[in-house]
């Protein structure tokens, strides 16, 4: 005769309320609260990667505008801006750096679209000296200049300034060809923390490999 393993009763038979055996499939409170804290856990991945992502889409974009900006200048003909000055009664002539015609180490937008000086120091850079020198040597900055350069609207401001992924104005320093690796200028962006390093840190630099 086969034996019969002994069930309670409790755990199958009706309940007189109505409600289900206990041991009726279903979530208990333990297991929706996992479920949930997983879910929440899964999200914050989600954001995180997410941040990551666009973080380096923005690194990547700016390195690019970066050396299309550096290929632009050694491609163009006008390095030196020979700027007619008059002192007194005589005329003179001084040389002003290319596309930074004032010394700030900002690449330099189109000084005729320059607002009245200076509403923000970082962008508007030109005085009204520097302007007028502009206008005598025909000056209007790489973007009007390089019909060639093709850069993203995003990554050109009303000014014409060149601007990285955080709307920060591009840099250029001249003259130390063994720190630009040859190149007798160097353009680098402030990169994600904004702090201007000099091409040093997180900047993003023509002359630094990825």
């Amino acid at each position: 005769m086969a034996s019969h393993e002994s069930v309670d009763p409790l755990l199958v038979a009706p309940r007189s309320d109505g409600m289900k055996p206990l041991c009726s499939s279903g979530f208990t409170l333990i297991e929706l609260l996992i479920a949930m804290v997983i879910i929440a856990a899964l999200s914050g991945l989600g954001f995180a990667g997410y941040s990551a992502v666009v973080k380096r889409a923005r690194i990547d974009g700016t390195r690019t505008v970066v050396l299309a900006v550096s290929t632009a200048i050694q491609r163009h003909d006008r390095q030196d801006l020979a700027v007619p000055v008059l002192t007194g009664a005589n005329w003179r002539t001084i040389v002003r750096r290319a596309w930074d015609l004032d010394d700030d180490n900002v690449l330099d937008g189109d000084p005729s679209l320059d607002p009245k000086e200076p509403l923000n120091p970082a962008v508007d850079e030109f005085t009204a000296a520097e302007k007028a020198e502009a206008t005598s040597a025909a000056y209007r900055g790489l973007v009007a200049e390089s019909p060639n350069l093709s850069l993203p609207p995003r990554h050109v401001d009303a000014g014409k300034h060149v601007l990285d992924a955080w709307r920060k104005p591009l840099r250029i320093d001249h003259g130390d060809s063994e720190r630009f690796s040859g190149s007798r200028f160097g353009v680098w962006s402030t990169g994600p923390n904004g702090v201007d390093e000099s091409g040093d840190g997180d900047d993003i630099a023509s002359w630094k490999s990825q």
